[in-house]
Parts: structure tokens; sequence; C-alpha cells
């Protein structure tokens, strides 16, 4: 039963590549967290900076919230348990995350402004909750269910200010190693590997139609890492082959033809991979979106949070 899947990963991150010249970016990722610890999952608004960072000496991941115009940070989840950080809503500024121990996983939303952490209503359950996603009308995460003998994960989508939990997939929890991706007001979307993590794909759920699709045209090529920006219509996601950094490629394409050929946002040097998860955060000042995302060295198996400014003037 893999249910402390995201820490191995991140160790053992994907070698995500195409066999391909080293490219010039269309735009430059600036790096905005580093130093000692692995840091990824970063979620933000013009106020405040979500992420989770794994504690090398402790061997425990933490959720940690920082006002970005201080860089004053403290911590989501309590002292003795393990945290991976979810998303965050504008606006009210209340971020989600996974809480878990060897005892059980619970999904927390957390008020920044009021530094008050609560159960999410509804979702929790004696079940396996993780990798929860939040925007203002929507939860999105994965439920691992003991069925007939049989592990299964699910991924569910709860309407928030309801009782309402639609089941959007099922698959046996060993057939598949899947990641959250992004959720708005109308699409939900993850990244879907075999248990080798191979042939990974990206898909993308139409809550009002009810219908999921992925995104086609890459061969054997990987994708993964989607993130939808429902105000441009587009998704990003990453593009590679299977060895760890080298050509890896931050891509978008039209949410209507997902069998489209893509545009290449940015590229990466030899070495460099991303992570599983981005988010998009809207940035007041400029009036355009900033893409964040997990930046993977393969070398020295460090992972930093960079950013790429107004990543819809790229496209």
């Amino acid at each position: 039963m893999k249910r402390h899947r995201f820490r191995a990963v991140v160790v053992c991150t994907l070698a995500l590549l195409v066999a391909a010249p080293i490219a010039q970016a269309v735009v430059t990722p600036t790096k905005v967290l580093g130093g000692p610890g692995d840091k990824w999952s970063a979620y933000a608004t013009d106020t405040w900076l979500v992420y989770t960072e794994w504690d090398r000496e402790a061997k425990r991941s933490v959720a940690f919230a920082m006002r970005r115009s201080t860089g004053r940070t403290f911590r989501l989840n309590e002292a003795g348990t393990d945290a991976y950080t979810g998303g965050l809503v504008a606006g009210n500024e209340i971020a989600i995350f996974q809480q878990y121990t060897e005892n059980g996983s619970t999904l927390f939303l957390y008020d920044l402004a009021a530094r008050s952490r609560t159960r999410a209503p509804v979702v929790n359950s004696r079940d396996w909750e993780w990798d929860p996603r939040i925007s203002k009308p929507y939860v999105s995460f994965f439920r691992d269910r003991y069925i007939s003998g049989v592990w299964y994960t699910e991924l569910l989508l709860h309407t928030r200010g309801t009782y309402t939990v639609r089941r959007i997939e099922r698959w046996k929890d060993d057939a598949f190693f899947t990641s959250n991706g992004t959720i708005g007001e109308r699409y939900v979307s993850w990244t879907r590997c075999r248990s080798d993590y191979s042939d990974c794909d990206v898909f993308v759920y139409d809550i009002v139609e009810r219908e999921a699709r992925k995104i086609t045209g890459g061969g054997d090529k990987q994708e993964y890492a989607p993130v939808v920006d429902e105000t441009a219509g587009l998704v990003y996601f990453s593009r590679s082959g299977e060895a760890c950094g080298r050509y890896v490629d931050i891509w978008s394409i039209p949410i209507d033809h997902l069998g489209s050929t893509p545009t290449r946002v940015v590229s990466f040097p030899r070495g460099i991979d991303t992570g599983w998860t981005a988010s998009l955060s809207q940035n007041e000042v400029t009036g355009h979106r900033d893409l964040w995302f997990e930046h993977w060295d393969c070398e020295h198996s460090d992972a930093d949070v960079y950013r790429v400014d107004s990543i819809d003037l790229a496209v």
C-alpha cells in the first residue's frame, strides 16, 4: 500500500526528457525558494505562498505558509505529523493540505489570516484521503479504499458548501501512480502513470460535461504536472522522456484541442527536471498569471521553488 508515495517520487523523480537539441527558453523562470531542504507544491496569492518542505534531518515533510511581503513563515500542520500542501484560495486566503501519521490521513483547511486549522468538511472518512486541491467552488482529492480484499484509489470531487461528493475515476491502487493537478471553476486535471512511473498522461475533466480527456500526440513522451488556465483556455504541462533532466520542457495547449500541436513555453538545461505539481497565481499588479513549479536538480537531488512571471504572455 503506497500511502506515502509523494516523498519517494520526489527523491526518485522521473527522468523526463525529450531527445532533441537544447532549445532556447521562451521565458526564463526565477528562483523563489531554495536553501537546505527540498521545497515543492507551491501555491500563491499576492499575499501568501504555501509550500511543502522536506526536513532531511527529521525525515519529515512540513507544510509552510509565507507572507510574501515580509518572507516570514509559519507551520500549517501539527508537530509530529507529515504534511503536503494542496492549494490556496485567493480572496479568503484559505489553504488546504494533507496531514498524516502512520495511523491515518486527514485533509485540513487553514485560515492564514486567523492562523486557525480545521478539518475539511465532508471529504474526510476512515479511509486514506490524500493530495487535495481547492478552488472557490470545489475540492478534488484522492481516496484509497479497501474493497473486497483489494486496494483501490478514487479521484473524488466535492462541491464546497454541500454534502455532495462525485467520483470521477476509480482504479486498482497498484496499477497506476497518480498525482493531482489543478482544480478551478470548471476543470479538474491530474497525471496518471503506470505503476513503474512510465507512460505518464495528463487528463482534464470537464465538471459540467462530466467528461475526461487526455493530452494526445506526444508519442512515447511523458506528460505530467498539468495546470489549467481557465481564463485563457489553456493547459500547461511538462513533457519529456524517461531519464532525469535532459531537455525537459513546459508546454501549453488549448483546452478544447488536447490533440493539437502544443506551444513550448520553457526549456530547461541538461540535468534539470520538474516535479509532479505546478500552479498558477493571478498577479494583481501586472494583471497576468504566474506559473509556480518545482525545479529539480537531478545530480544533487535537490528541489527548489521557481516561478515564471506572466506566463500567459508567452503563448
